[in-house]
């Protein structure tokens, strides 16, 4: 009996059963309920997001309930008047009026708890808000026919900041939202990142990269989106500017590009042990490359895959929603 190829060499059904998602997803041809459903997914997703990409780095809250309550709770205090700056800067006086040891369900157990990981939630998702919002921004500009550019090296920089405000290191605080000003070694992976010296002007080169990237992925329908995405998200973790935070920055990158791209739900890599297995042997696969003009490259391709899979599990979880009201499913023939 055959077996069926790995995920890893399973592109090709993934990217096709993707691209059929997208299609279908036009936003023309949805119905109301259908559009109604891809919004409610999208908040959930953002979630999502913040808890499996924390935890994909052993940060954030143990359970997806609680990183879910701290933003609900944020939201509800704040509403609308909610920024990216109020996010961040909030400090565990404020927080512990929002999760003192009353809350149970948040298992805040004594007034002395740590406040990192509730820090690492919300300014994840102020991270978030703020690349989403340059994105529409982004977007808007290419609708008037302006000359712009989705990434430089201040936008990552201010992005960096918001996620890593007060979570360094003490001896590296100076380095919140600044490349880093030494070397940086990963146990267990065979590889050389970019010297301190070099940082500034690889990141000059992956801008201007992944500024065409998009610029072509935008232009020609023809362009594989889920290639683009995997070596722009790639090569900035390849580079490793910051001391800490690549791993989060480069899955926010990831979501900035899938949103150029029409996607309004986060595509979400998974922080589970399989899930972050695969993830790690993608990026050691990537490490192959070597030819970085060509997005096409092998290696990328199981990078590539598990972004598809995952767009493919949003759509999924919108169609299981839409089949209990017995509604047509997006992508269904």
């Amino acid at each position: 009996m055959q077996r069926n190829p790995p995920w890893y060499k399973n592109y090709d059904y993934w990217h096709s059963t993707a691209k059929k998602f997208i299609a279908s997803a036009d936003y023309d041809s949805l119905s109301p309920e259908q559009k109604t459903e891809i919004i409610s997914y999208g908040k959930f997703s953002i979630i999502k997001l913040v808890f499996e990409s924390n935890t994909i780095e052993g940060a954030g809250t143990k359970t997806f309930g609680e990183t879910e309550r701290i933003l609900e709770t944020i939201q509800k205090k704040y509403g609308e008047k909610i920024k990216t700056e109020d996010f961040v800067l909030l400090r565990d006086g404020e927080l512990f009026s929002l999760f003192g040891s009353h809350d149970s369900e948040l298992q805040f157990a004594q007034s002395g708890k740590s406040f990192k990981e509730y820090n690492e939630v919300m300014q994840h998702w102020g991270a978030y808000i703020q690349s989403i919002l340059h994105v529409e921004n982004f977007l808007n500009q290419i609708k008037a026919k302006q000359e712009v550019f989705l990434f430089d090296r201040e936008i990552i920089k201010s992005l960096h900041k918001s996620l890593s405000r007060g979570l360094l290191e003490e001896n590296d605080r100076h380095l919140e939202g600044q490349f880093r000003d030494e070397g940086i070694f990963i146990t267990g992976l065979d590889l050389n990142f970019p010297s301190p010296e070099l940082i500034e002007s690889a990141m000059k080169v992956f801008c201007k990269r992944a500024n065409l990237l998009i610029h072509k992925g935008l232009t020609d329908n023809q362009v594989d989106i889920f290639m683009i995405a995997a070596q722009i998200s790639y090569e900035f973790v390849r580079i490793h500017p910051f001391v800490n935070f690549n791993g989060r920055m480069s899955r926010l990158l990831l979501q900035m590009v899938m949103r150029c791209f029409g996607i309004d739900f986060c595509v979400v890599l998974k922080g589970n042990k399989k899930s972050r297995h695969r993830y790690m042997e993608s990026l050691r696969r990537a490490n192959a490359i070597n030819n970085h003009d060509n997005f096409n490259s092998i290696h990328l391709e199981p990078y590539a895959t598990l972004i598809a899979m995952s767009l493919c599990e949003g759509f999924e979880n919108i169609n299981a929603n839409l089949k209990l009201a017995d509604l047509p499913l997006i992508g269904s023939e």
